[in-house]
C-alpha cells in the first residue's frame, strides 16, 4: 500500500508539471496555487525534491550502514553507465 501511495504523490505531481506546461504553451499566465504563492509546476517540482528526499533516508535506514549504501548506489550507477543506461553523455556535446 505504501509504493501505492508514493506513487499516487508522483502521479499528482506530474499532473500538476504538465498543467503547469499547459499554461505556458497556450501562452496564458498561469494562476498562483492559493496558500503557497507558487505556481503548480513550482510546487510540483518541491513534491518530487520531497519524495525523493525521502525514500533516499528510508532506503539509507533500511541499509546495513552509509557505507554500504553509497557503496550499492555507486556500483549500480556504475553498472548502468556501463551498460548504456539512463546516465548519457548530452548529444550537444558530442558534435564539438
Amino acid at each position: 500500500m505504501r509504493r501505492t501511495a508514493t506513487n499516487f504523490v508522483r502521479f499528482c505531481a506530474a499532473s500538476a508539471v504538465l498543467f503547469s506546461h499547459h499554461f505556458h504553451l497556450s501562452g496564458f499566465p498561469e494562476p498562483q496555487v492559493s496558500g503557497f504563492g507558487e505556481d503548480f509546476g513550482e510546487v510540483a517540482v518541491e513534491v518530487f525534491f520531497c519524495l525523493s528526499g525521502f525514500l533516499i533516508c528510508r532506503s539509507l535506514q533500511k541499509s546495513a550502514g552509509f557505507a554500504r549504501f553509497a557503496a550499492a548506489r555507486f556500483l549500480q550507477r556504475l553498472a548502468q553507465r556501463m551498460q548504456g543506461g539512463p546516465i548519457r553523455p548530452h548529444p550537444a556535446r558530442d558534435r564539438q
